[in-house]
């Protein structure tokens, strides 16, 4: 019996350290798994089942906001909750949006789908067979293709906001290495796979290519997390989950009421905090520095 519960533990204990140290990796190979199970079902549901799956998906997503938002907003010191960097994470958004709103980020990664899907696509396109053909091509044929890349387009935007952008991202990954525990990887997993294939149903195969500015992202998390530990403290870490959930929260917002998806304008956001905690620091060290030599 001992030995058993040994073969166990210690299995538990390699696929966690699996888990942890290759989760960007298992990450995206979840995403590219859930996007080509759900595009095969591309283009099946009507419009009425569409507009009901964008409503129940819109509404799953703001209550997970909105759980995120709870999680990172209050902190329990000497049996009090407090909530915490409250002003730091408004400005944040505030100024973060203006940045986005500016750079258009959500056109920009609407454009990185579209040539990530010409870059990936299996076959010629309908139009492209026209050109070889040299023929013009019929008012349906330009309607289908516009609207099968209007649809990789968008939904490549919503999956990459909200696998790579959103408080999951913190509270699933970072939170994960820090605590050596698989419990928040694995919710990450779970979210991403459910969120992936429902997106891809509604948008196609573009959902399916969020997995590589996913993996980027991670990635340099990873990297940073590897090398310069210290950077990312846990006080740094809630305040980006927390813009992270307002991101979480928008968008959510955006799928249920079929809005054009403009949480990804809030993504210059997640800089803010990194970039106020790093020239804080820097002040206090100069401060140090200063009244030291005096």
């Amino acid at each position: 019996m001992d030995v058993i519960q040994n073969f166990f533990s210690s299995l538990g204990k390699t696929l966690t350290h699996v888990l942890i140290t290759g989760f960007p990796f298992i990450n995206v190979f979840v995403i590219l798994i859930a996007g080509i199970l759900g595009s095969s079902l591309y283009g099946k549901p009507g419009a009425q089942t569409k507009n009901l799956i964008h409503k129940l998906l819109g509404v799953s997503v703001i209550l997970f906001g909105i759980n995120e938002l709870w999680q990172s907003l209050f902190v329990l010191e000497e049996g009090v909750l407090e909530a915490k960097g409250t002003l730091l994470v408004v400005i944040s958004v505030l100024l973060g949006w203006l940045f986005g709103e500016a750079l258009m980020m959500d056109r920009l990664l609407g454009k990185l789908g579209i040539l990530l899907s010409r870059a990936f696509a299996p076959k010629p396109t309908p139009l492209e067979i026209a050109q070889m053909k040299k023929n013009k091509p019929s008012p349906d044929e330009i309607s289908a293709e516009a609207k099968k890349l209007c649809d990789c387009a968008d939904g490549f935007v919503i999956a990459t906001v909200l696998c790579g952008f959103s408080s999951t991202l913190f509270t699933g990954f970072l939170e994960g290495r820090a605590t050596g525990e698989a419990g928040p990887l694995l919710v990450k997993l779970a979210f991403d796979l459910v969120l992936v294939f429902v997106l891809a149903v509604l948008y196609g195969s573009g959902v399916s290519l969020s997995g590589i500015p996913v993996l980027c992202v991670e990635l340099l998390l990873w990297l940073v997390d590897s090398q310069w530990g210290e950077v990312l403290t846990v006080e740094l870490t809630r305040q980006t989950a927390l813009v992270g959930g307002i991101i979480l929260l928008s968008g959510g917002i955006c799928l249920m009421y079929g809005k054009r998806f403009r949480a990804a304008n809030l993504i210059p956001a997640l800089l803010l905090p990194v970039l106020f905690t790093l020239s804080v620091n820097k002040i206090t060290e100069a401060v140090e520095e200063e009244v030291k030599k005096k």
